[in-house]
C-alpha cells in the first residue's frame, strides 16, 4: 500500500501516543470508515432528467420529466 507523506504522518501520531502500531491504527480508521461510506452511498439519491418516455429497463429509477415547453 502506497500512502502519501503527509497522510502516513498524521497517523503515526497517534499510533506512537497510544503505543499502538502504525497498522492497528490505520485498520482501525479504515473499519470505522467503510460502514459511513457505505451510509452515506445508500442515502444519496439521484434525479436523471430524461427527454421523452425513460427506461422501461430501470423500473426501479424514478424519471422526471422536465416541463412541457409552455407549460
Amino acid at each position: 500500500m502506497m500512502l502519501r507523506h503527509r497522510l502516513l504522518a498524521e497517523y503515526k501520531k497517534p499510533a506512537a501516543q497510544t503505543h499502538r502500531t502504525l497498522s492497528a491504527v490505520i485498520q482501525d480508521a479504515l473499519a470505522e470508515a467503510l460502514p459511513r461510506r457505505r451510509q452515506a452511498a445508500r442515502g444519496r439519491r439521484v434525479e436523471l432528467i430524461t427527454a421523452g418516455r425513460g427506461f422501461a429497463r430501470f423500473p426501479e429509477l424514478r424519471w422526471r420529466h422536465p416541463p412541457a415547453a409552455g407549460a
